[in-house]
């Protein structure tokens, strides 16, 4: 069962953020969308699939473009055999996987913060990325100053 967000808290998103997660570029309102970095089709829990914690602002048209795909690393050869890109992001339609342009340290920190709120998630883990590797890789690289700036935002809503 899917939980929607009021659209008091939707509304307080779309005004808070003002830069996609996946490309760090700015979002006009118009096309502004809620991005579940925790994929809520695979979260049963209301509390889980509602949390700020994982909400972040995307284009639309990236929010479409990622679906509900794992995260994933593109290999460096034959990137044009496999993956589609779209504003810098990359996905692999068949293996279902999604790697973002930019915003990996903070969607990694997002799904780590993620398992410990809610440790049964863990038991989903291999949903969320295509492998421990490239989650933990991803957890060892710096914050990029707007990753940092996201991740402030996040928690100051959570404590709304």
């Amino acid at each position: 069962m899917r939980f929607s967000l009021s659209a008091t808290i939707r509304k307080k998103l779309r005004e808070s953020y003002t830069m996609d997660v996946y490309t760090h570029r700015p979002v006009e309102m118009k096309l502004r969308s809620i991005e579940h970095v925790l994929p809520v089709s695979f979260v049963k829990d209301r509390l889980p699939q509602i949390d700020p914690l994982h909400l972040f602002i995307t284009d639309s048209r990236v929010n479409s473009f990622r679906k509900n795909y794992r995260f994933g690393g593109i290999p460096e050869q034959s990137v044009e055999d496999k993956w589609e890109c779209f504003t810098e992001n990359y996905r692999d339609h068949k293996r279902r996987l999604f790697c973002p342009g930019k915003g990996h340290r903070l969607v990694a920190h997002t799904m780590w913060k993620m398992m410990h709120k809610y440790p049964h998630l863990q038991q989903e883990e291999d949903q969320f990325f295509e492998s421990w590797e490239i989650w933990q890789e991803w957890l060892k690289r710096p914050w990029t100053p707007i990753e940092k700036w996201m991740w402030s935002k996040a928690k100051d809503f959570q404590h709304r």
